[in-house]
């Protein structure tokens, strides 16, 4: 059976079943009119796409399709009847803990990465999370339009270019002034993350240390897969330094 997120949404805003799905429903037309982001451009995912979810502890899981209208809801969420309440202290300690531990990240990495994490949060006691993902039109690149040979880990240092995609998943950061720290020589011009922890954590003309699986083209362009099972832990990315304009510490 194909799921779609889309036209299960649909199906909820115009009857929801049961009281899980109100608040979905609730939720999307509260974003909707905050943002003006229409309702066909969100999704459901998660135990609700499938049906199987339990209204008496079951989580809200939405999808946002396109980047402008990531932006728009992203720029809205604190509006009121769009707004998701911050998690409790006690509940985002718990995720830091966690997050550091996996990751072996400093305290001061996890609330870097803490603070910039904007699509998670409670509706109505709720636990939400949006999920920023490409529109058909955005897909630019398919299965196995690129074949790459992997050339084994390493740990790359750069400078971000452009995020046009790094909010999504795979998250794609074009990179420049690559230099490759530990692991085999390749001209590095773009990180590409499976691991949702690092999407939309840096901006164009911050310095990134990243560890992940180098692969590299028939025509030489290498990129660094960070998420990958052929990297132990998975892989990292983090921030050195900001860019001159961006306010804001990076952690160190």
């Amino acid at each position: 059976r194909h799921y779609r997120p889309e036209a299960r949404l649909q199906e909820i805003l115009a009857g929801p079943a049961d009281s899980l799905e109100a608040e979905a429903r609730d939720l999307v037309s509260g974003l909707t009119a905050v943002s003006g982001v229409p309702a066909a451009a969100f999704g459901v995912t998660g135990s609700i796409l499938l049906g199987l979810h339990n209204p008496a502890f079951s989580d809200i899981d939405l999808i946002v399709y396109g980047r402008a209208e990531v932006e728009r809801v992203r720029a809205t969420l604190g509006e009121a009847g769009g707004a998701l309440v911050p998690l409790p202290p006690e509940r985002r300690a718990a995720w830091r803990r966690e997050t550091a531990e996996r990751f072996g990240l400093s305290p001061d990495e996890v609330a870097y990465l803490d603070r910039r994490r904007w699509n998670y949060g409670l509706f109505r006691g709720r636990y939400v999370s949006i999920h920023p993902t490409r529109a058909e039109d955005e897909i630019t690149e398919g299965y196995g339009d690129r074949p790459s040979s992997p050339c084994g880990p390493a740990t790359i240092a750069a400078r971000v270019t452009d995020v046009a995609d790094a909010g999504f998943l795979p998250a794609v950061y074009k990179v420049a002034d690559a230099t490759v720290e530990d692991g085999p020589p390749a001209a590095i011009e773009e990180v590409v993350v499976f691991e949702a922890l690092f999407a939309g954590m840096a901006d164009p003309g911050d310095r990134i240390l990243a560890r992940g699986q180098v692969e590299v083209d028939a025509a030489g362009r290498g990129r660094l897969v960070v998420g990958s099972a052929a990297v132990e832990g998975g892989g990292t990315l983090r921030v050195l330094a900001s860019a001159p304009s961006r306010a804001g510490p990076a952690p160190g």
